[in-house]
């Protein structure tokens, strides 16, 4: 911002006081605004900071979580006389509370074999057992099988945690192969258009 005063033989005292006082006025807006702008864009870094805060403390990280009762032989404990295959062990180790956790197990070619693990909540901390949905029998081949555990937090962000379970002997491991978080939110829209105002919504019909 550049201003300027241009003084001339004709001007009066007058004059020059009023082209200081513009002048001056001019200069406080300018730092004014600039100043205004400074606090908005610490303001702005400070709430990006927070929200970021909250969003860490809020996120839930559920993986496998199998002790050898569920990882030798024919299993022990619950997981006996095979019981181990119709049940999964995960373990919330996020800060957050983890929602609607829920997967799939996967058998690659040539069976092609998939199956659901059924949802349930988990606490901050907890260990809980994701039961597997067998349609029929339970298989015998687990000599690599592919998984993954969604899950959702109390933001409404949507997690997956991918996974694989590998058999050698008697012995079975469960290896994590990634995290990710997936798009959307399963946070409902309030006021949206013919919103009657309840959530969720009934079945029409």
């Amino acid at each position: 911002m550049e201003l300027a005063i241009r003084i001339t033989g004709t001007m009066t005292l007058g004059d020059l006081i009023v082209g200081l006082g513009t002048l001056a006025l001019a200069g406080f807006t300018y730092w004014l605004g600039k100043s205004a702008r400074a606090e908005g864009s610490q303001v702005a870094a400070q709430v990006q900071l927070e929200r970021e805060r909250l969003d860490s403390e809020s996120r839930p990280y559920v993986v496998p979580a199998p002790d050898p009762a569920w990882t030798w032989g024919e299993g022990n404990g619950q997981y006996a006389a095979n019981w181990w295959r119709s049940l999964l062990p995960v373990k919330n180790v996020g800060p957050g509370a983890a929602l609607n956790v829920k997967g799939e197990l996967h058998w690659g070619p040539p069976s092609g074999v998939h199956v659901d693990l059924l949802p349930t909540s988990v606490g901050p901390g907890d260990r809980e057992d994701l039961r597997v949905h067998w349609d029929g029998n339970a298989r015998d081949e687990w000599q690599r099988v592919e998984g993954r555990i969604d899950y959702d937090d109390i933001q409404g962000g949507r997690w997956r945690t991918v996974f694989v379970i590998e058999s050698r002997g008697q012995a079975r491991s469960v290896q994590v192969t990634g995290t990710l978080q997936m798009p959307g939110t399963t946070r409902p829209v309030a006021d949206a258009p013919g919103d009657s105002g309840g959530w969720p919504a009934s079945p029409s019909g």
